[in-house]
């Protein structure tokens, strides 16, 4: 079939065709043509087409002038030149087999954002000999956050709905919020998106169905919408309380779900299509593949955090049509908005975090405001002082609102208890990456996403990765610097890694999960429970069991109480400088730090690929270093070696050992099981002369072993002896034998 390209769609192909080999992302608004790029492309062998819907499997045949086959259900395809395949269907090892591994010079994959998905690695897996990869895409994420670096290793073209719409191949947006009274606080999510169960079940007690039915009636019923819900039961009750006000209309409102029989489906979008319904709601069938260009309104009943969705329902209306002057978005609203993190709403396409706005730019998003000229002048006022100034007093009222919630949910409780609720959130939020032994504490800003404490006044931030896993990172360090670039999340881990490893290792128990294993297994020391006891003196917080805290716990309580004071004294002084009659000194304060801040930040984005050079450096003179700490340490099987203590003073020998004393023995050997293997040890008939040789010679095996990463087993060769030599000896050096545990 004869298709007069666009000009950006040719300038796709062209890169494309001179692209022979590698796998690419290409990245096409709904609406762009990717399917017309696709199926023009020059063809230098056969071509697979994997789709995951019906729709998409048979859309492309039309574009095609050669031999065409489908291999979905009951089709097989044989040895056409272009064999568009279900990827449900072609990923049973049954019917990939019927191909060779090379029997496809190319692989296109239409969504590209669900490649990461079993299903599509199994066939891509299988097709090894294909020599190019191409993924076409609207949305480059993946709602779930998995990445889409094992697929493919570059963004090769990239036109955006801003580019779409600025370029008029897409039409322009308007959008209004409707607030409901239903509150997304409580609300579990799943798989990176709110849980469909949670979210059923708050918006039928909010009101929710019946808010956005009143808001159809009101505003849809000369357009033709498409209406998104959470669940089929929502899209039955919504589509009766919508007929329930409109009788005599009744008819030009009809539901579709996924069980919808395929020939009503196409029936009811044709109607769609010829205007004799107005009104479509489904629960997540009209995402992908659905071509209704009609469609003026888009009303979302399904509230997500996930851009990847939100773009696809929207989409859905910026096709251009004849008469259409610009498509509605209707978001229908959480009361808690404002305090939901990552909530996506018209604005967010555009890059404009609603809960930032205050009352005045909200009256803006109304159908008489064109959405992408707004959300531009928005994103200039963003660059401002004052701005700045709003977003840094969300990010420290989301922090204190977290504190305080912890603090109202252990009010009458016990300091025990407010430390086991502080450790259960931490653990609830842990990240999606593999961090190994790094502490990483989750936050909700997605450019500083993961924190990590290497030292007690220095922070780390890592971002949330992008489709192809790239993040900044950004070290707070010491020195009042701004360390940050950008790199790939393992390197960035490694990076991070490799930087808590090279400051003292009094430290690791600020970053390293072992090390702070070991302090949950001690008691808190005396000060930290007095510390404990004066910071949640007032916290309504009941302290009688601060001294059954263990070291761990009361550090973290200690650490929070520290930012709980700087966000409380950090949100005076914005309350200040933001008010109608700003204070002088509040003002000058945030301007002055701001302008110092963004010269710290330039200085230190210069800075960083020599600070990394250093840090790298510096870990490959520790590995040499280890290297030569195996040599000497590290026996060969059957060896012993000898390990000395010096300069040891050991107290007087007639006292049995404190129960301080043993608990601390006891949690040495704990630690130190991962180095040594020592034998069963009676704690209890221990001198304090005896003790304190053990402890001396545990602390001095652990430090010694730990930083060998030799991946074996230490075992002391005459253990008792030694106990016995301690007794008898009142200071000087002691030694005793090891060798590899067999």
């Amino acid at each position: 079939m004869a298709y007069e390209l666009r000009p950006y769609q040719k300038e796709c192909k062209d890169i494309l065709d001179k692209t022979p080999t590698g796998n690419h992302l290409v990245v096409m608004a709904t609406g762009l043509g990717k399917t017309v790029v696709m199926t023009h492309l020059k063809r230098n062998g056969r071509v697979l087409l994997l789709s995951h819907r019906d729709e998409l499997v048979r859309q492309p045949e039309k574009y095609f002038d050669c031999s065409f086959g489908i291999e979905k259900a009951e089709e097989h395809a044989g040895d056409e030149e272009v064999v568009s395949a279900s990827v449900q269907s072609l990923s049973r090892p049954g019917r990939m087999k019927r191909f060779a591994p090379d029997a496809f010079d190319t692989i296109i994959i239409d969504e590209a954002h669900h490649s990461a998905a079993k299903s599509y690695r199994a066939v891509l897996d299988y097709f090894s000999g294909a020599k190019r990869r191409i993924g076409f895409t609207a949305t480059p994420q993946r709602g779930d956050n998995v990445r889409l670096t094992d697929v493919f290793d570059d963004i090769i073209f990239n036109r955006d709905l801003r580019w779409g719409i600025q370029n008029n191949y897409l039409s322009r947006i308007r959008c209004e919020q409707v607030f409901g009274k239903f509150k997304l606080k409580n609300v579990k999510k799943h798989l990176g998106d709110y849980s469909d169960s949670d979210l059923e079940k708050v918006m039928l007690d909010g009101g929710a169905i019946v808010t956005a039915a009143k808001a159809y009636v009101e505003k849809c019923l000369d357009r033709h919408a498409l209406i998104y819900c959470v669940t089929k039961r929502l899209c039955y009750l919504l589509r009766e309380t919508i007929c329930s006000l409109i009788p005599d209309k009744k008819d030009t409102v009809c539901v579709v779900t996924g069980e919808t029989p395929a020939e009503e489906r196409r029936q009811i979008l044709k109607d769609f299509a010829d205007g004799k319904i107005r009104g479509i709601i489904n629960c997540m069938v009209l995402t992908e593949g659905t071509d209704l260009p009609i469609c003026d309104t888009i009303m979302n009943l399904r509230p997500t955090c996930n851009p990847t969705l939100y773009q696809q329902m929207a989409g859905r209306g910026t096709r251009l049509y004849e008469g259409k002057e610009f498509c509605l978005l209707i978001d229908i609203v959480p009361a808690d908005s404002k305090k939901v993190q990552n909530l996506c709403t018209a604005p967010t396409l555009f890059g404009v975090d609603p809960a930032l706005l205050d009352k005045e730019q909200k009256k803006k998003l109304n159908p008489d405001t064109d959405l992408l000229t707004l959300c531009d002048s928005l994103r200039g006022y963003f660059t401002t002082e004052a701005q700045r100034m709003e977003i840094e007093t969300r990010r420290v009222d989301l922090f204190l609102d977290s504190c305080n919630e912890a603090l109202a949910a252990c009010r009458d409780k016990t300091i025990k208890d407010l430390a086991a609720y502080y450790t259960e959130k931490r653990q609830s939020a842990e990240p999606e990456y593999d961090f190994g032994n790094l502490d990483v504490e989750i936050c909700p800003d997605d450019e500083k996403h993961y924190m990590i404490n290497p030292s007690w006044d220095e922070v780390i931030y890592i971002s949330k990765p992008d489709v192809l896993d790239n993040v900044n990172v950004e070290f707070h360090t010491s020195d009042s610097s701004i360390i940050s670039g950008t790199l790939k999340m393992d390197k960035a881990v490694e990076l991070v890694k490799a930087y808590c490893e090279s400051l003292p290792g009094f430290y690791s128990y600020c970053w390293n999960k072992d090390s702070q294993e070991n302090w949950s297994t001690m008691s808190a020391t005396e000060k930290q429970v007095a510390k404990v006891k004066k910071d949640y003196l007032h916290k309504g917080i009941y302290l009688n069991t601060a001294d059954k805290l263990n070291k761990l716990e009361a550090s973290r309580l200690i650490d929070l109480s520290v930012r709980m004071k700087e966000a409380e004294k950090q949100k005076t002084l914005l309350t200040k400088a933001q008010s109608e009659k700003p204070s002088k000194s509040a003002s000058e304060y945030f301007q002055l730090k701001m302008k110092e801040e963004d010269k710290i930040r330039e200085r230190g984005k210069k800075q960083f690929p020599v600070f990394c050079d250093k840090i790298t450096a510096k870990k490959k003179a520790e590995e040499k270093y280890r290297q030569q700490m195996r040599r000497e340490y590290v026996p060969e099987k059957g060896e012993r070696k000898k390990l000395t203590i010096s300069k040891l003073i050991i107290p007087s020998p007639e006292k049995p050992a404190s129960s301080k004393q043993l608990g601390y023995l006891s949690s040495l050997i704990t630690k130190a099981e991962k180095y040594v293997s020592l034998p069963e040890i009676s704690l209890q008939n221990l001198t304090t002369r005896q003790a304190a040789a053990l402890i001396e010679l545990i602390k001095t095996a652990t430090d010694t072993f730990s930083c060998l990463n030799a991946g074996i087993q230490m075992e002391f060769c005459d253990l008792p002896q030694f106990i016995c030599s301690a007794e008898k000896c009142e200071n000087g050096r002691f030694a005793i034998e090891y060798k590899r545990k067999e």
